[in-house]
């Protein structure tokens, strides 16, 4: 990931959900702008987020798990 910091004007999300990474993906349609989509490989960890925010630029979230 180190490298993509050389890359100006890059923007790199890292979704924590399966349903975060599918807007994240409408959201880099949207902004057209370059876009990098961090995410782990496997499956979904078994914590369930109950209200899920509209992702907007230049914004983290952080969560807590059980």
């Amino acid at each position: 990931m180190a490298f993509f910091r050389l890359i100006p004007n890059l923007n790199i999300l890292a979704p924590k959900n399966f349903k975060e990474l599918e807007e994240m993906l409408e959201f880099a349609i949207r902004l057209q702008k370059p876009v990098v989509i961090r995410y782990p490989r496997g499956g979904e960890d078994e914590y369930k987020m109950e209200k899920q925010d509209k992702i907007e630029l230049r914004k983290s979230r952080s969560f807590k798990t059980r």
